[in-house]
Formats: structure tokens, C-alpha cells, sequence
């Protein structure tokens, strides 16, 4: 201990120095040392010394203040740099960690105080200010000591991705995007390189060179760390849908510019048709995104996503074309500069080469089918179903419409029930929408059918098909190329048309350019009692259920209330008119809303009363408002709102009257007054069936066709189903043109009827149990799969030239 510190340790007046130094006193701290006998030459290091016993008990503003005071009283600053030091060490060891770096920042610029000054801002992860500060350090030094400043950078980056919340926070992204790869094909299977090896047990191996600290990701290039910018150059990307163009391909060389990507295709309401989106990214690189990236919207955007590997580029294009034979990218999108020229290089050879081998494959197949399919085929084919010979039914489906794929699954049973061989053919699970020509014919060479069968598409739309093969096109929906159709000579001699509407029959095909002078018949609608059948044993749970989804209430007229804008309101009076219509609507009853959807002319008079009960004139803007499409062909939200009102409005007189109702499907518990009764969505079979038996009534609310797909799901059932009455000229498929109304089936015409049927059926339930019994025995009778598919065959056999109806 040197004579300073003896002094300062027995020094009488210590506290009061102390005190005086809290108070920024400093001078008085002079005079009293002096009255106790310090010497003026010795005031610097007796002041030092109580410094340092300052700091010794803590007292870290004493400290500072004497030695500020010391540095201010210094003539040669360069003397001053241990006491610049020092304050900056006990203003960091305060948190002041912005005080800590004005000391530091006087200190001359050699590595170790670049480190010192560095470390102030990992307490409190100001990353943003680290790099700035290292970017204004790298201005002031040369050259060759810029490596070795990166290297200080480094090791920072290296502390805070060392701390255990930053490092728990990227395993447990890490884990949940895992996950996620796992659930959605077709992630899983392009990512089976990914393992967990980046992100080990401890923190001590983990080396990342994309870190992310708190909601901001930083990314290390070039041994340089940077901060992550999202570009927004191309925003206009967020808005390429599906149905725009095909299958996507695109490269992503960069962190920011899969995130900018992703940001402009997520959505929370995407298109149920998706096309395929193929990213190529650097598996490495993927890797440790994949723990500071939330990839989970990918699995809600308009696209199905597939992952390949740039590092085998070659390998996995090669899988994907000639092994899985998935359908070629016809859209590439440029994100970054040098993407033409990676394109152009790495991928487009490759493909070429698959394109090749494809073509190659697709010929040998087309000359097989001469072969196979000669022109006396259809001949054949008919002898064999004269004969009762197996048949052999191919049968083309899609993913992208669960209806179709339903129709397609329960009317192939009926051709297994009646002992022939079928098979459909539909996309992977794991792909985008569509099947090459190339799998096609390799199907039809494979599988060798005797008949073809389609929902709501035509044989010339697949040239490729045999015109010998006899195709049996089943209509379910007048969509657009259907009705414009015009060309006769497109529907051959060995199509054969069938349509599930009979008004459709009368109204549409027997007059159109395209089929009058076809023979087009009535098929209804029906349904696997495989699938759909009676469980007496179950035990009834719900007194009223309905299955259905409603819009999306973003969708509908419904923001508008809550003050939200749509795009379709481009004025006031459209504001106006469209609020009065909303109110208006829940005035009147569902027939009233049935009328005002299915007629123009009720739909205008409805329109123009609006408007005369709030003084506006019905402009054909406004009248625009209230049509059943948009210009894109697409339902309107005036549509979309109707839709909902026509489901709703039954369950919501229901639930006033007191009755127990549950619903099911999507989009109802998004509604307040629906919450408590919805019970989320339900798979289609033995899900549906289940609750189907389960409940006393099913509803069937269906807003345009009365004998709709639920209707015989429930009659299948042997369960009791009270139908909504659709006027039958509007009514697209009556049941009451294949079940007795009051023996098989109950309708009921508005609101006020339904409460009281179904007050009335819920209390007798031996007249539920007897009208389901008719209806089901009806059902197995003449409408069964069986009995469908028997009556496809059957018309082969009898065909005419003028449309018919199936007896």
C-alpha cells in the first residue's frame, strides 16, 4: 500500500469527500484535502485514490465524478487515456452503456479498444448501432486492419448468438419450421438433406451466419455481417396467382429475397386451385433460415411450394421430371440479378435433356395406342357390355375440386359393385394442378380402359386420347367452355354426354349449337353406400345439424358495417346504397332471397326500392352492385352475401326459437352469433357419416339445387333431412323429382314452416325413422352407385340422337 492510499484509508473526512463529489463539489474537495494537510502537488493521486475507494464500495457516481474531474484538470490529454478507460469500464459496469462508449470513444483505435467499445452494445442487442459504429471505425483505419475488425465483429455476433434466449428462440423455430416441412407436402420430400445438426444440444458448436436478434434478421457475407433488407423494387409479384400461368420456377441466392417473395405471395385466403412453385435455394443456406424464418405462410399462399437443392440442381430436376414425371415450369421468375444467366446455364440444359426424354417416351406411347386402341375398339367394347364381359374404367379426377373427386370416387364403386376394374387417375399429393400428356398416355398404355370417364370435360380437350375409346363426359356444372361451345363436330360419335340436371337438359342442351343434335342424358347425382350408410348402433348426439361452409365474412357485404372500405365502393351513394341493402335484407324472408338471387328482375325491383327508400336513383353503378358475377366470370360478393344470408337465416330462426343446433364446416365461428354452435370443419366419409347419424334432423339449405350432394349423403345414411323448397323452375336438380314430398322427403318453404316442422319432427321420432326408411329404400332401389353406374352402360348400349332421361 503506497502512501496515497494510506492517506485516503485514514483519511477522517472520506464520507464528507465523497458527499461533496456526489454533489459535484469539487472544489470544496480541494480545500478540505488541503485544510488536512495534503500537499498541491499531491491532490492528483490522493484524488485518484478516492476514486478507487469509491469504486471499491460502489459508489460508481462518486468515482465518475472525481475522475472527470481529474480528466478536465489534466493539461495533456494523452495522460487522461487510463482515466478515460476507467470511467468507460464503470459506466459500462452501471448499464450506461451509451456513456461507456463516449469514454471509450476517446481512446485511441487499437483492436483492444474497438473490442472494449463493441462489447457495449450486446447487453441491450443494439445491433443496428453495432454495425454503424464498425462501419464509421472501418472509415477511420487502413486497409489490411479491416480483416481483423471483422474478426472482433464476428466474435460479437458469435456472443449474442450465444445467449440462451437468442439461441432457444432459433431452436424452437428451427423446430416448428421442421414441422412444418414434415406436415405439407411437398416439402418433406425435398428436404430429407435437412437435418438438426446446425442447431446442436448446446450453444458452443453453433456457428450461424444469419442471426436473428429480436424482429431483425442480420446475415454474414463475405466474412462481413450485414443487416437483412427486404427489397421492394418487385412488389407487384405479390400479385401472380395460379391460375395467371402455370407451374413457377424461380432462384433464390439470398436470405432477403426468398423472404420478399414469400411476403408477396402469403394471403389468408388462398386459392383452393393451386399450380406449383419451385424454388431453387442453396440447402445450406435454407437450412439456417429455416431458424430465423417463420415458413409457415408458404403453406397458406396461392401456390403449392417445392424446395430444390442448388447444390444438386441436376440430380433433383432429373427426379422430379423423368422419375416423378411432374408437369414442366412454363413460368420463370427473375428476382436478382445473374438469375438469366444462372437459368440459362444450370437449369434450362437440364431440363432440355428431360424434355427430350420426355418427348421420346410420349411418342412411343402415342404409337402404342395404335395398337392398342384400333378403330373397331368402341365396337368391341359395346359387344363386351352386351355380353356382361369385365370392363376395365379409367377414370380422370383432380385434388383441386374435393366435389369432383367425390363424384369420381363413389361412381367407380358403383363399376366395382358391378364386378369391373376401374382406376383414376389424379394428381400427387404433392403436386401442383395438372398431369402430363406424357403420364397420361403411359396410364392409358398401362391400364388399357375400355371406357373413359370425366366430370365436366370433354375428350378433345386430352387430343391425345383415342377417338376409339368411348368417353362418357358426366356434366355437374355449366362452367365457361361448356357454354360457349359451339363446334359439333368436338362431341364425337363415341362421346357419350350425361348431365345431373335435368332442367339443364331441356333448357340448355337441347337448343345449344353444340349439342342439340347429341343425345344427352339425365344422370342424378349419387353417392357410395359403402361410404354413406345406416349405424343404428350410434346413439343420437345433436337434434339439428348442417354441414356446409359459409364465405369468408371478408368476403360478403359484412365490413361495411364495421366501417371497413371494399373495393367495390367507389362513391357515397354506393356506401349508402349498400348499407340500406344490408339492413333491407334481414327483413325479408329466405324464399324473398331466394327470388331475389336466382331472378333479375326481382333482383332489380329489390335494387330500386332500396334506393327510393333513401332518396338515390338506381344508376347502373349501383345496379352493377347487386349482379351474380364480376367481370372475371368469378361469384360476386353481392352473390357470396346472398349465399350466406340463405344459410344462415334458417340457423339463426332456429336458434331464437330455443332449438339445440350444432354447424359444421368452415367460416362459422368467424361470426359472433354462430361461436358457440360451431364445430369446425368435417371430413368428408366416415366423419360425415357419423354425424350424419348422430343427428335427429339434417338440414339441406343447399341455395340452388335441392337434390344436392348432401342430400343423398343423408338419405344413404337412413337419417331424416328437412330440405329447403326451391321454386322448381329455379331449382337446378328437384327432389321431388326422385322422392315423394311427405312419404321420402320434407320441405319446407320459408322460415316460420321450418320451425314448425322441425319442432314437430323433433318430437316424433318414429315418423323421422319411417320417412328416412322410404327415402333410403328409394335411394338403394334407383339410385344407388350401382344402379348409376349400370345406367352408364346402359345408355352406351342404346344410344339416340336427341337428348333423353335415364328411366
Amino acid at each position: 500500500m503506497n502512501l496515497f492510499q494510506t492517506i485516503y484509508k485514514n483519511h477522517p473526512e472520506k464520507d464528507t469527500i465523497w458527499s461533496l463529489a456526489d454533489k459535484g463539489d469539487l472544489a470544496s474537495v480541494i480545500d478540505l484535502l488541503i485544510k488536512t494537510g495534503a500537499h498541491e502537488e499531491d491532490l492528483g493521486e490522493l484524488l485518484f485514490c478516492f476514486g478507487d475507494g469509491a469504486l471499491a464500495e460502489k459508489r460508481f457516481t462518486t468515482a465518475i465524478a472525481i475522475l472527470v474531474f481529474l480528466t478536465d484538470s489534466l493539461e495533456d490529454k494523452s495522460e487522461a487515456l487510463p482515466l478515460f478507460k476507467k470511467i468507460g469500464d464503470i459506466y459500462a459496469l452501471m448499464s450506461e452503456h451509451k456513456k461507456a462508449r463516449e469514454y471509450y470513444g476517446k481512446l485511441p483505435l487499437t483492436l483492444e479498444n474497438i473490442r472494449v467499445c463493441f462489447q457495449t452494445f450486446l447487453p441491450c442487442l443494439d445491433m443496428d448501432g453495432l454495425l454503424s459504429l464498425r462501419d464509421i471505425v472501418l472509415s477511420r483505419i487502413s486497409q489490411p486492419h479491416h480483416l481483423q475488425v471483422h474478426a472482433i465483429m464476428d466474435d460479437m455476433m458469435m456472443k449474442v448468438a450465444a445467449r440462451p434466449e437468442i439461441f432457444q428462440a432459433h431452436c424452437h423455430r428451427y423446430e416448428r419450421n421442421m414441422e412444418t416441412l414434415k406436415q405439407i407436402p411437398p416439402f418433406i420430400s425435398n428436404v430429407k438433406a435437412l437435418q438438426q445438426d446446425s442447431l446442436s444440444e448446446t450453444n458452443q458448436s453453433w456457428k450461424p451466419t444469419i442471426l436473428r436478434v429480436v424482429d431483425t434478421v442480420y446475415t454474414k457475407r463475405d466474412d462481413v455481417w450485414h443487416k437483412l433488407f427486404v427489397h421492394t423494387q418487385q412488389r407487384d409479384l405479390g400479385r401472380v396467382k395460379p391460375d395467371n400461368g402455370g407451374i413457377l420456377m424461380l432462384f433464390c441466392n439470398s436470405p432477403e429475397v426468398l423472404f420478399d417473395f414469400v411476403d408477396r405471395i402469403q394471403t389468408d385466403n388462398p386459392e383452393f386451385i393451386r399450380h406449383e412453385c419451385r424454388i431453387i435455394i442453396d440447402f445450406n443456406l435454407f437450412q439456417e433460415i429455416l431458424s430465423v424464418y417463420d415458413i409457415s405462410p408458404l403453406s397458406r399462399c396461392d401456390f403449392v411450394i417445392r424446395f430444390i437443392d442448388q447444390n444438386d440442381i441436376q440430380s433433383h430436376l432429373m427426379t422430379l421430371m423423368l422419375e416423378r414425371k411432374l408437369p414442366f415450369a412454363n413460368k420463370i421468375l427473375y428476382l436478382s440479378e445473374g438469375d438469366h444467366s444462372f437459368f440459362s446455364q444450370q437449369v434450362l440444359p437440364v431440363l432440355k435433356e428431360c424434355e427430350k426424354k420426355m418427348l421420346q417416351n410420349a411418342a412411343r406411347y402415342e404409337q402404342q395406342m395404335i395398337e392398342i386402341f384400333p378403330d373397331a375398339f368402341h365396337d368391341n367394347v359395346i359387344h363386351k357390355i352386351r355380353t356382361g364381359q369385365q370392363l376395365r374404367v379409367l377414370l380422370y379426377a383432380s385434388k383441386f375440386t374435393t366435389y369432383m373427386q367425390y363424384s369420381i370416387r363413389d361412381i367407380a364403386e358403383g363399376f366395382r359393385q358391378l364386378g369391373h376394374k376401374t382406376f383414376i387417375e389424379i394428381e400427387d399429393e404433392d403436386a401442383g394442378l395438372g398431369i402430363r400428356k406424357e403420364v397420361s398416355l403411359q396410364n392409358l398404355a398401362a391400364f388399357k380402359p375400355d371406357i373413359i370417364f370425366e366430370i365436366n370435360h370433354f375428350r378433345y380437350e386430352r387430343h391425345w386420347i383415342p377417338k376409339s375409346i368411348p368417353f362418357v363426359t358426366w356434366i355437374q356444372d355449366l362452367m365457361p367452355h361448356i357454354l360457349s361451345l359451339n363446334d359439333p363436330s368436338l362431341i364425337t360419335a363415341h362421346d357419350y354426354v350425361f348431365s345431373f340436371s335435368q332442367s339443364w337438359v331441356d333448357q340448355f342442351f337441347r337448343t345449344d349449337a353444340a349439342f342439340k343434335d347429341k343425345k344427352v342424358t339425365c344422370l342424378p347425382i349419387t353417392i357410395s353406400n359403402n361410404i354413406y350408410y345406416p349405424m343404428p348402433w350410434v346413439k343420437k348426439k345433436y337434434d339439428i345439424s348442417f354441414v356446409s361452409h359459409l364465405p369468408d365474412p371478408e368476403l360478403t357485404f359484412l365490413p361495411i358495417l364495421e366501417n371497413k372500405m371494399i373495393p367495390e365502393v367507389q362513391s357515397d351513394s354506393a356506401l349508402i346504397f349498400l348499407k340500406k341493402l344490408i339492413t333491407d335484407f334481414d327483413s325479408i324472408s329466405i324464399s324473398q332471397l331466394s327470388e331475389i338471387m336466382i331472378k333479375t328482375d326481382a333482383r332489380k325491383h329489390f335494387a330500386n326500392k332500396t334506393c327510393d327508400s333513401i332518396g338515390l336513383a338506381l344508376t347502373e353503378d349501383l345496379l352493377k352492385l347487386t349482379e351474380s358475377v364480376n367481370d372475371n366470370k368469378t361469384f360476386s360478393r353481392f352473390s357470396r352475401h346472398l349465399h350466406f344470408l340463405l344459410k344462415t337465416k334458417p340457423i339463426m330462426a332456429l336458434i331464437k326459437e330455443g332449438h339445440d343446433i350444432k354447424v359444421f364446416g368452415k367460416n362459422w365461428e368467424k361470426f359472433s352469433s354462430f361461436k358457440t354452435i360451431a364445430m369446425g370443419r368435417i371430413k368428408n366419409g366416415a366423419d360425415l357419416n357419423r354425424v350424419i347419424n348422430e343427428s335427429r334432423i339434417n338440414l339441406n339449405l343447399s341455395p340452388g339445387t335441392s337434390y344436392h350432394m348432401k342430400a343423398p349423403e343423408v338419405i344413404a345414411s337412413n337419417s331424416f333431412m328437412l330440405t329447403r323448397r326451391i321454386p322448381k323452375q329455379y331449382d337446378t336438380m328437384p327432389i321431388t323429382d326422385y322422392f315423394k314430398e311427405d312419404i321420402e322427403v320434407i320441405l319446407f318453404e320459408n322460415e316460420i314452416d321450418l320451425i314448425e316442422k322441425t319442432s314437430f319432427f323433433l318430437k316424433n321420432n318414429e315418423k323421422r325413422k319411417t320417412i328416412a326408411k322410404a327415402a333410403y329404400d328409394r335411394f338403394i332401389d334407383s339410385y344407388g352407385v350401382k344402379k348409376t353406374a349400370q345406367s352408364v352402360l346402359n345408355n352406351l348400349l342404346n344410344k339416340k340422337l336427341k337428348t333423353t332421361t335415364l328411366e
